[in-house]
């Protein structure tokens, strides 16, 4: 690249010396996804305030250098650390990583890109008991604003992440900073407590996108609920499943504060074990063999709901349970009830699976703002050593690639949707690892994941295949992406025509060089 040597001295003038790197070792790790990978890195740098990332892109524009913000790289299954385009320079910002401020009386958390999940979930316990964050289904190291800009999922009643953050600092392409909302009025009270400011919203343009870097934002807390409680629920089969779909639209939409998610069999064994490749060397897992591992793990049904209700007092919490599983009883085959009531008298005479069981679903749920690494467990399931103390799944080559469409919130989209999983899945020698996730009342996010070992011959481009084919079914059905890795961003190009000549613009108005993430959510 002929402007790189300039742009290095111009950033070594202006950063410290341990905010550049260039060695071959860093720069391997960074060109390395869950999947294969042809993307160089020409260098990474490491800014530590908001004026460090306006210097770098500053010189990027100077010398012609195109840069790729992170903020940390725990982007796993769409791309990790990895540039949509070769030869970026890598623009690391794990080292923001200040809590800057934690309001309890109004409930909020403003904070820079490399505070993680569990950072915040710590400091909250010890600075700030009383509230609670919405917490993450991955690996509680994963940036919090770095899921939030991807427009990334919780699993509370906050799920819609970015629907309930404020007040963002944003460096745009070339160099300048704006505030976003109401923090871009001088002595204004209202920046950190409402979304949307006054006049034209922008901040949505700055999640998606290679328009900007956000280096802080408030993101809005919970209270801890007076009374917790945690749902499982199962159901017998994929026949089974539209009608309780509708009626949990329903049970929403007439205003149960419940969070919900709903995932299939294989998802549920994959994050509890491994392929059981002493006793098959078939894939994908024979229903057979799935049974047994059920039986084993005490996995009851096709498909597993999880969910929560956060209510007032227990009163409210008796009224809400009972009508939830009034609601939906007809139509499973059972529904459980965690309360700290149950949980403790049960905890006196349960054996160690049902004590597992209830650390799981209650004692330890991420749905109470806690943080687990256990999520992170199911990348490893076709792997032959199964899962190590020290988890890493670039070292381990896991082979993960997420794909993530939105569907209707109706029993027979779903249906669909999973028919295009269990065809396409089974067709390329995978087994159908998905979930449906109640973001919102009207739709559906799945996360579907296909896992498997990247040491095996063939295997990466199998799955690149079937991830590929979903994808294109998904879209010919009307199911679009919610989110793309670097490994689907042409899928950008199924806009239609005017909406790609607006982006375009914005993109060269506000990136004339096209600096900033070349190739990231572009058409």
């Amino acid at each position: 690249m002929a402007g790189l040597s300039s742009f290095l001295v111009a950033c070594r003038e202006a950063l410290k010396l341990d905010q550049i790197d260039t060695e071959q070792g860093t720069l391997q790790r960074l060109q390395t996804a869950t999947f294969p990978s042809h993307e160089k890195v020409a260098a990474v740098v490491y800014p530590e305030r908001s004026e460090d990332v306006a210097t770098v892109l500053r010189a990027a524009n100077a010398h012609q250098v195109p840069v790729y913000p992170i903020s940390g790289g725990k982007n796993w299954g769409l791309g990790s650390t990895v540039p949509v385009q070769p030869e970026n320079v890598v623009m690391d910002l794990a080292r923001m990583n200040h809590i800057l401020k934690v309001d309890e009386e109004m409930m909020y958390v403003t904070l820079q890109p490399g505070v993680t999940f569990q950072q915040l979930f710590e400091y909250l316990e010890d600075n700030a008991p009383a509230l609670m964050m919405d917490g993450i289904g991955s690996t509680p190291y994963a940036s919090i604003i770095g899921n939030t800009v991807e427009r990334g999922h919780g699993l509370g009643l906050l799920a819609d992440r970015f629907d309930h953050v404020a007040g963002m600092t944003v460096v745009l392409p070339t160099g300048e900073t704006i505030q976003t909302g109401f923090e871009r009025y001088d002595g204004s009270a209202l920046g950190p407590l409402a979304k949307w400011g006054v006049g034209p919203y922008v901040d949505g343009l700055f999640t998606q996108s290679n328009y900007g870097v956000v280096t802080q934002l408030t993101m809005f807390l919970k209270p801890k609920p007076a009374y917790f409680q945690s749902i499982v629920f199962n159901v017998a089969d994929n026949d089974s499943l539209p009608a309780v779909i509708d009626k949990l639209r329903k049970v929403r939409m007439q205003g149960l504060q419940v969070s919900l998610r709903i995932f299939n069999d294989v998802r549920m064994i994959a994050l509890a074990s491994g392929f059981p490749w002493d006793k098959t060397q078939a894939t994908p897992l024979s229903a057979e063999k799935k049974a047994e591992i059920k039986k084993e793990k005490n996995v009851e049904g096709t498909w597993i709901g999880v969910g929560a209700l956060y209510s007032l007092s227990k009163a409210h919490a008796l009224a809400e349970r009972e009508y939830f599983i009034e609601e939906l009883n007809p139509l499973v085959s059972s529904v459980t009830v965690y309360d700290e009531d149950t949980v403790k008298q049960a905890q006196q005479v349960a054996d160690e699976g049902t004590k597992a069981r209830m650390d799981l679903f209650f004692n330890k749920s991420v749905l109470r703002g806690l943080t687990s690494d256990t999520p992170v467990n199911m990348t490893y399931w076709r792997k032959p050593g199964g899962v190590p103390d020290e988890k890493d799944i670039h070292r381990d080559r896991c082979g993960v690639l997420w794909y993530c469409p939105a569907v209707p919130n109706r029993g027979v989209d779903v249906l669909k949707a999973v028919e295009i999983v269990e065809q396409s899945s089974k067709k390329y020698g995978f087994e159908p690892n998905m979930g449906f996730l109640f973001i919102s009342q009207r739709t559906l996010d799945i996360t579907g994941a296909l896992c498997y070992d990247r040491d095996i011959e063939g295997e990466d481009e199998r799955a690149m295949a079937c991830h590929d084919e979903m994808m294109r079914q998904f879209i010919e059905h009307g199911y679009s992406p919610y989110r793309l890795g670097i490994q689907s961003m042409d899928l950008m190009g199924y806009t239609e025509d005017a909406s790609k000549e607006l982006f375009r613009s914005l993109k060269r108005t506000l990136d004339p060089n096209g600096v900033l993430s070349p190739g990231r959510y572009e058409v």
